[in-house]
């Protein structure tokens, strides 16, 4: 991500200098590798989602008019150093960095079907060359077909390039103006799918986003699939297990787990029903079965469930595991939601709507935002999560925000049906008035107060 800090001494103009303008990064040749329009009204601090792309250079530019700049800040990983050389040895060229591996380069491949002898793995021999008769560019029989590479790895793929056939003109490259490219997981479940559907060049350079995978599949949906290269690049996490040939395991074999931020985390919901609450979500028991008592369950109408991640952390992705012991009936009811990542002061800083038919297990990417809760919520419906895993990178520790009401002294106007003013400040947030945890006043204009019994800087309050 970057920060860009605006000129503010002179009002409302200063800042709209800036309320139109580009960013693009550019790699260590100087070739534009990302480019994002920037047009609305400027505030005093931009903060821009760059989506990891890697470059070694960050340009700022305006059409017309002043460009100023209090500060820009550009946040990211170093991956590796400009070479250095000595004064003796200045280089006349740009310096090429080490190269990145390219993790599909004689990897295991295959494809739906092979005509004129024209193999899957001519699209991972290393060779770019387009032209069919030289005999590197793989070619399947027509209608609906696929080519997909098997990595042997668990990656995080950054970047695919995916080389064209060339010989036959605009005839030939026009094959893969329309495609679909997916990234597989190590189980062959479908963690990334990516529509192209543009005219083609002679390369298509896709980034995808640090999606976490262990094979990538090209398909088209009538036609032939014909590829001079495929090209996968990224940082491999680790190997598949490998075993002696005395122990072959009996079950596919758990690689080391990625940490599951929202594990045995606070979670809280906008209401409960059948006493199934919200820590149901995050006590790692992906049990979809309501009677198996690991299924949360919210009253009907608008509902949000939400996690506290107790920690500043990018995050990665979410798997959202639902009910299904009702069939399509319970799945639906995930059909249409809302997800959202608030920062530590509960602002969100990034939402993704959800509308489609929902599965047993929901898998989105997150595009490395950084927050500290992920909010869950829908729009008249009851709200049923079996489990909800967030995954990413803890940055830090969240200061504990201590609740200065908790306990505290509380008075209110006057109390119906027993419900005193110390229910609103005993730690419990449940909203069913049954439960024993609501006050409740008599008819009239109303007060209730609690007193902090300090004095406090009061940043946010939450009612219940």
């Amino acid at each position: 991500d970057v920060k860009i800090y605006n000129r503010v001494d002179c009002g409302a103009y200063c800042t709209s200098l800036l309320n139109q303008f580009t960013i693009e990064v550019l790699d260590n040749g100087m070739n534009v590798v990302s480019s994002q329009a920037y047009d609305d009204t400027a505030p005093a601090m931009i903060h821009l989602q760059m989506g990891n792309v890697e470059g070694s250079y960050v340009r700022i530019s305006v059409p017309d008019g002043y460009l100023c700049l209090a500060e820009v800040e550009v946040y990211g990983n170093k991956l590796y150093d400009f070479p250095t050389f000595s004064p003796t040895n200045i280089p006349t060229t740009v310096p090429s960095l080490s190269p990145k591996p390219n993790l599909a380069l004689h990897r295991p491949a295959q494809q739906s079907s092979i005509a004129g002898g024209a193999g899957a793995d001519l699209a991972v021999d290393g060779n770019t060359n387009g032209n069919f008769g030289e005999g590197s560019v793989t070619h399947t029989s027509g209608g609906s077909n696929w080519w997909m590479v098997d990595l042997q790895v668990i990656a995080s793929i950054r970047d695919v390039k995916i080389y064209n056939r060339v010989d036959c003109g605009a005839y030939c490259t026009s094959l893969l103006n329309q495609f679909t490219i997916e990234v597989l997981d190590n189980g062959m479940n479908v963690v990334s799918s990516q529509a192209y559907d543009d005219t083609a060049p002679a390369m298509i350079h896709l980034q995808m986003g640090n999606v976490e995978g262990s094979y990538v599949r090209i398909s088209v949906p009538d036609g032939y699939l014909c590829l001079a290269e495929v090209e996968v690049f990224g940082t491999k996490l680790y190997d598949f297990p490998t075993f002696s040939p005395t122990s072959i395991p009996t079950t596919v074999p758990s690689l080391s787990p990625k940490p599951n931020l929202a594990l045995n985390k606070p979670a809280q919901q906008s209401s409960t029903g059948s006493n199934a609450g919200a820590d149901l979500a995050v006590d790692g028991n992906t049990n979809g079965m309501f009677n198996d008592g690991s299924v949360t369950h919210t009253l009907g109408g608008d509902n949000w469930w939400m996690v506290d991640l107790q920690a500043i952390a990018t995050i990665r992705d979410v798997k959202i595991y639902n009910r299904i012991d009702c069939g399509t009936q319970c799945l639906s009811l995930l059909n249409q939601f809302v997800i959202d990542v608030l920062d530590n002061d509960m602002n969100v800083v990034s939402s993704l709507s959800y509308n489609d038919t929902a599965g047993a297990m929901i898998h989105l990417m997150m595009e490395d935002v950084e927050g500290s809760y992920v909010r869950i919520a829908v729009t008249n419906n009851f709200l049923v999560l079996a489990e909800v895993e967030v995954y990413g990178t803890m940055l830090s520790p969240t200061i504990p925000k201590l609740n200065l009401a908790l306990g505290k002294p509380a008075q209110q106007s006057s109390t119906a049906e027993v419900a005193v003013a110390g229910l609103a400040v005993d730690g419990n947030t449940n909203g069913n008035f049954g439960e024993g945890s609501v006050t409740h006043t008599s008819g009239g204009s109303n007060w209730w107060m609690v007193d902090l019994q300090v004095i406090a800087s009061i940043r946010d309050v939450k009612i219940y």
